[in-house]
């Protein structure tokens, strides 16, 4: 799509695909988080029906106010056409039972679902995309790929449960906001946060330099589906955990951010040193700026992982009024740094702000959770990042080969480091794998 459509076509669709997943965390405000946790624990109050409808009912209030402000504000046509169409996509995702399984731990319902979304989704960039006028049927790809995976999940649960009574009632959904909102609060803060930079950009520079950042950020969204595995497992797995003991949480969170340390380090210090190269592998050389964007943005996925084990920790303790707190904090420091950082540095300001406002807020987090858990500390810290530091200069002295052959001498480079300094055994991995499989 980002070759075929050029880096503003790009731009549009990435804007439209962030105001849609505004509109759905807005017809979410929190249930999903809510409603995962009550079904791990076993203490859901509502019904997946009631569930549902408030989705439903927030989502409409959202989509109309999205509608509003972008036909009085957005000038540009197809900016205008491709934000209506994406977003109308939230009402489908509203339907998504991807909360239920989750908190039943039952991924692999999830996984097909995710799956068969994608796989729409693609095919219809594929075959429907050939001409950079083609951003209506890019636009309409996402609304494909959702209904597939809605529609998989909904099947699923009338087989197994039977028929899903979706209820709309304001009672309900007073009384369900009210204990979904503390959820809701944080989790729209920090996507507002995540998101926010495309569209400082797309206002303050245009689509050309939102499409720039976006194909960095789309790699890094891309490398953060390690993240969205984790946090998926995660945050079922504490709730239990912590409702058997809190040594199982603190055991559980801490043997969880020593893999992150020793997976997300290399991940970040190989995609630094090699970034530019790997954009222009996957974009071309039109999207060879977003290169340097790259290698600054690689190193919010490492501390987005530390950030969901802490977050998972907050949460399955009940501390959901800290969690909000915290992304209140982390919401104004995302729009104060990006904002300033694209006014005076472009693209590669906005970047650097989104690094030092989520470095900022995993510090907040992690006191957050200190505060209602024992402290998490990964172990052999030192170790890993001597190991990272042998990855650097391994890359750093290798004469020139295709950025893969790079990538793959890297890999093995830094797994022997881990073996030589002991940071990890082959019992470890075998470990590792087990609970993977």
């Amino acid at each position: 799509m980002a070759r075929i459509l050029g880096v503003s076509g790009f731009g549009t669709v990435m804007i439209g695909l962030t105001v849609l997943s505004y509109v759905s965390l807005g017809g979410s405000a929190g249930i999903h988080v809510f409603g995962t946790r009550g079904v791990a624990a076993g203490t859901l109050e509502f019904s997946p029906g009631e569930l549902l409808g408030a989705r439903l009912l927030n989502t409409a209030v959202a989509y109309v106010l999205v509608g509003l402000v972008t036909v009085a504000f957005v000038a540009d046509s197809p900016l205008r056409m491709v934000i209506l169409v994406t977003s109308a996509s939230g009402f489908i995702t509203a339907l998504f039972l991807e909360w239920l399984y989750q908190g039943k731990e039952r991924m692999s319902e999830n996984a097909i679902a995710r799956t068969i979304g994608a796989g729409v989704y693609l095919a219809v960039i594929v075959f429907g995309v050939r001409t950079p006028d083609d951003l209506r049927t890019a636009a309409f790809a996402a609304i494909a790929g959702d209904i597939a995976s809605t529609g998989f999940l909904l099947s699923r649960y009338i087989q197994e449960f039977g028929p899903l009574d979706i209820r709309i009632s304001f009672h309900q959904w007073m009384s369900l906001m009210r204990k979904a909102l503390p959820f809701g609060a944080g989790s729209l803060l920090g996507h507002l946060s995540t998101n926010f930079p495309v569209i400082a950009i797309g206002i303050m520079l245009g689509s050309a330099d939102a499409g720039v950042f976006s194909g960095a950020n789309k790699l890094v969204f891309f490398l953060l589906m390690i993240d969205r595995i984790l946090g998926t497992v995660l945050l079922p797995a504490s709730a239990r955990l912590h409702s058997a003991s809190r040594e199982s949480l603190r055991s559980a969170l801490e043997e969880t951010l020593r893999w992150i340390v020793i997976l997300g380090l290399p991940l970040a210090v190989g995609g630094t040193l090699l970034g530019s190269e790997l954009v222009v592998l996957v974009y071309g050389n039109a999207f060879a700026s977003a290169g340097p964007v790259f290698a600054v943005l690689i190193w919010y996925v490492f501390l987005t992982m530390v950030h969901t084990v802490y977050t998972s920790g907050v949460m399955a303790a009940g501390g959901e009024i800290r969690y909000r707190n915290v992304m209140i904090m982390s919401a104004a420091l995302y729009g104060i740094t990006v904002t300033a950082g694209t006014a005076f540095w472009g693209v590669m300001g906005a970047a650097v702000g989104v690094l030092a406002s989520e470095g900022i807020t995993v510090i907040a987090m992690r006191n957050a959770m200190e505060s209602v858990c024992d402290p998490v500390r990964p172990a052999r810290f030192g170790r890993t990042a001597l190991a990272a530091f042998t990855l650097a200069v391994v890359i750093l002295l290798l004469p020139t080969f295709h950025v893969l052959v790079t990538v793959l001498i890297g890999c093995v480079s830094y797994a022997l480091a881990l073996m030589t300094f002991r940071v990890v055994s082959w019992n470890d991995m075998k470990t590792l794998t087990q609970r993977i499989i």
